[in-house]
């Protein structure tokens, strides 16, 4: 019985070796399964959170070019309405293409109904906007300004205004096609 009771021993140790080390292999291939499944899990949160971000900005970017239209729309209808109050034939034929100063000229611009409410409004707006047209509409309102500040005689301003007024005037013409 004693090489009976050893060979058991053996057997019995044996089996408990091969039960410990199928258990520790076990255990590393559950912990590096579930380290793998965790690292997958990630970036897929991450990409998740990618493509929810860049549909947040598309609709950010779309909202602001729709704000950025319904803004420039308005200021359009300003800019009309001023330019047909100022509108005159003899600046046009007389001094728009011409090289005369302002302070040989007999023009005098109807600036009582010149309005600028929409684009106070909306100048910080349309700076954000970054739309390609912001340069025309301040380069008219600033025609508009000066036109107000020398109360609708160009003889008043300097040869800069006088200039900036022109070029307003020009664009005024080719944004309304007249």
């Amino acid at each position: 019985m004693g090489n009976e009771i050893i060979i058991a021993i053996i057997g019995g140790v044996v089996t408990i070796l091969v039960g410990l080390i199928t258990a520790l292999a076990s255990y590393k291939g559950a912990i590096s399964g579930a380290k793998i499944q965790i690292q997958k899990n990630e970036e897929e949160l991450e990409q998740k959170r990618i493509k929810e971000r860049e549909e947040r900005e598309k609709k950010e970017k779309k909202d602001l070019e729709y704000r950025a239209e319904i803004i420039e729309n308005f200021i359009d209808h300003e800019i009309k309405d001023n330019f047909k109050a100022i509108r005159t034939k003899a600046f046009e034929e007389n001094f728009l293409e011409s090289s005369l100063s302002q302070d040989g000229s007999y023009i005098y611009f109807n600036y009582n109904f010149l309005r600028f409410s929409e684009f106070e409004k909306a100048k910080y707006e349309l700076i954000k906007s970054k739309s390609e047209r912001i340069s025309e509409v301040l380069t008219i309102y600033d025609a508009f300004k000066n036109m107000v500040s020398c109360k609708g005689d160009i003889k008043k301003l300097s040869n800069g205004e006088y200039k900036k007024l022109k070029e307003g005037y020009r664009l005024c013409l080719q944004r309304f096609n007249e």
